[in-house]
């Protein structure tokens, strides 16, 4: 009896001071010990920065941060943002997997600015479109848009028409999911026509022709209206060369002539390939997500 009494006071003396020691499988040691090397290890991108003359080492999230800021408006919806920045992020990794060193202007690659930058630029606004912008890099940062498994050339613009074009139109390669597709949204822009005059004179002088007293022009444009050709005088013009030669905001434009002058009339802003911005804000205003704005601006692609 005696025995038996000082048995059960040590075992539940043992269950007291016996410390409670967790148990963790092997998987699960493993799969911490990983999240925390990829948490402390962000990807960087190596930027060139034109201005200063530098090469630069940026982590992800501070490099998209500073391409949204540049490239798209602060006052459009989260969900247009969000498709911009992984855009972006798609983007230079698709120029690092080329080898290429991404600079910060927009005209070879893709715009970017710092942070003392955007304060300039937005001024006492800084703080309210920062923090915007910030979520939303931050709530997509880790995503890019593939093809069959490949990363993709993202390409994005501003405004266009109503229907962007089809790569090969405008750059002459074919890439699947650069596909032409309407941008219904697009034609609410107020900014969606400009005009620009230009004299005989200045046209003569990039022609490099005297042309007649009533010149005779015609335009071979690409389903969704970009200018391929401009044909004046029984002479062609490349509608990319006409483009740059004027400052016309696209190449997809109408053409009048009036006492003198020519008259182009410009619908949109950019290229037309890939992912309109302004449209992409349409849609996100109408409720759709980042990921349905991606898809239907770029053809058969998956959000990764």
């Amino acid at each position: 009896m005696r025995f038996t009494l000082f048995l059960s006071i040590c075992l539940a003396l043992s269950m007291i001071f016996t410390p409670v020691i967790p148990l963790h499988s092997k998987t699960e040691e493993k799969k911490s010990s990983s999240v925390s090397v990829k948490a402390e290890k962000e990807e960087e991108i190596t930027l060139y920065r034109t201005e200063i003359k530098e090469t630069v080492k940026l982590s992800v999230s501070d490099y998209l941060t500073g391409v949204v800021s540049a490239e798209i408006s602060p006052l459009y919806s989260e969900e247009a943002i969000k498709a911009q920045a992984i855009a972006a992020h798609t983007y230079a990794l698709y120029q690092q997997e080329k080898g290429v060193t991404l600079t910060d202007d927009y005209k070879k690659h893709q715009g970017y600015i710092s942070p003392e930058e955007a304060k300039e630029k937005w001024g006492d606004k800084y703080d309210l479109y920062m923090q915007k912008i910030t979520s939303c890099v931050d709530e997509v940062k880790e995503e890019i848009i593939t093809y069959e498994g490949e990363i993709i050339l993202p390409a994005f613009f501003a405004l266009c028409s109503g229907k962007t074009e089809n790569v090969k139109d405008i750059w002459g390669q074919e890439l699947p999911y650069l596909v032409s597709v309407t941008s219904e949204g697009d034609k609410l822009s107020p900014d969606l026509v400009t005009e620009k005059k230009v004299t005989r004179e200045e046209f003569e002088n990039f022609a490099g022709i005297t042309l007649s007293e009533t010149p005779v022009f015609s335009l071979d444009c690409t389903e969704a209206g970009a200018v391929k050709a401009l044909t004046i005088d029984s002479k062609e013009f490349d509608g990319d060369d006409v483009q740059k030669a004027f400052s016309l905001k696209s190449n997809n434009f109408s053409l009048t002539y009036s006492e003198n002058n020519f008259i182009f009339t410009v619908y949109g802003y950019g290229h037309g390939v890939g992912m309109s911005q302004y449209g992409a804000d349409f849609m996100a205003r109408q409720g759709a997500s980042y990921d349905e704005i991606l898809k239907h601006y770029y053809t058969g692609v998956e959000i990764e």
